[in-house]
């Protein structure tokens, strides 16, 4: 179980292709910063938010989607 405390790591595989990621190890590098950890009012603001973080993404990395 995750303290109060302790940091997270969310990632989020930016891509149309399935990845299965399971029993694998992953290597995440940091590029840039997107946003703090927020609430969101409603599953719909989660969604559009995460497309705006996609969006964002792709930009920073420089990939077309």
């Amino acid at each position: 179980m995750t303290g109060l405390h302790d940091r997270v790591l969310e990632v989020y595989a930016v891509t149309d292709e399935w990845i299965d990621l399971y029993d694998h190890r992953v290597r995440v590098e940091f590029l840039s910063y997107l946003r703090p950890q927020i609430r969101f009012g409603s599953s719909q603001d989660l969604i559009e938010e995460m497309r705006r973080n996609v969006r964002q993404t792709l930009d920073v990395t420089g990939s077309e989607s």
